[in-house]
C-alpha cells in the first residue's frame, strides 16, 4: 500500500511538472512550436514518459490547452452570487458591473490565448470535445447567476407577478449566450490605446444595462 501511494504521488508530481513545462513552452514558442523534447527537458522527465501519459503531441496539447482555456473568470460568478445576495436593493447596474468585472479576465492576453486555442481545436477533435464541455459548464455558471440576479431585481419592482418574474428569468439562457459571445467579440478593443480601451469598457457597461433592461421589459410584457 505504501509503495502504491508513493507511486501515485510521483505520477501526479510528474504530470504537474509536464503541464507546467508545456505551458511555459507554449508561452515561449507558441502552439505550433511546442516540442516534446523541450517539454521533457523542462519537466525533468523522459519523452517516452510523456507519450505514456498523453499518447502523443496532440494528446499533450489537448490536455494543456484545455486547462489554459478553462481559466477561472466565470468561476468567480459563484462568488458574485453570494455577493449579490448580500446587496441591499440590488439593481440592473449591479448586474452590469459584476459582469464587466468578470470580463476583465478576457482582456489581452487571456482573450487572445482563448482565440488561439479555439483555432487549434480545428485540428484537434478531442480538444473540440473538451472545449465544448468547458463552454457548457461556463454557460451554466452564467445562467445560474443571471437566474438569481434577474429574479432578485424583478421581484423588488412594484406591480410584478409570479408570471412576469418567471418570464424575465426564462430569458437568462439567451442573455447568457449574448454576454459570453460578446466577451470574444470585443477582441478588437485590445488593439486600441489604454484610454480608448477604458472608454470601451464603460460603453460595455452601458450596453449590458440596456440589454438587461430589455430583458426585464420583455418579461413584464409576457402574458
Amino acid at each position: 500500500m505504501y509503495n502504491l501511494s508513493m507511486h501515485s504521488v510521483g505520477k501526479l508530481a510528474s504530470r504537474h511538472r509536464i503541464m507546467r513545462a508545456a505551458q511555459q513552452e507554449l508561452e515561449d514558442s507558441g502552439i505550433l512550436g511546442l516540442r516534446m523534447e523541450v517539454v521533457a527537458e523542462k519537466a525533468e522527465v523522459s519523452v517516452p514518459l510523456i507519450y505514456k501519459y498523453y499518447g502523443n503531441r496532440d494528446g499533450l496539447l489537448t490536455e494543456v490547452l484545455s486547462l489554459l482555456y478553462d481559466g477561472d473568470s466565470y468561476q468567480t460568478l459563484s462568488y458574485y452570487s453570494d455577493v449579490f445576495r448580500e446587496l441591499k436593493n440590488p439593481s440592473v447596474d449591479d448586474i452590469a458591473i459584476l459582469f464587466a468585472t468578470v470580463q476583465q479576465g478576457f482582456r489581452k492576453p487571456g482573450r487572445w490565448q482563448r482565440l488561439q486555442i479555439l483555432a487549434a481545436s480545428v485540428e484537434l477533435p478531442e480538444l473540440q470535445t473538451r472545449l465544448a464541455a468547458i463552454h457548457l459548464r461556463h454557460q451554466k455558471l452564467v445562467i445560474d447567476f443571471l437566474t438569481l440576479a434577474l429574479r432578485t431585481v424583478v421581484s423588488q419592482q412594484p406591480g410584478q407577478t409570479d408570471e412576469s418574474i418567471e418570464a424575465a428569468v426564462a430569458l437568462a439562457p439567451p442573455l447568457a449566450s449574448l454576454i459570453m459571445t460578446q466577451s470574444f467579440g470585443s477582441v478588437l478593443d485590445d488593439l486600441i490605446v489604454v484610454e480608448d480601451r477604458e472608454a470601451a469598457a464603460e460603453e460595455m457597461k452601458v450596453l449590458l444595462r440596456l440589454i438587461i433592461n430589455s430583458v426585464l421589459t420583455a418579461g413584464n410584457k409576457s402574458p
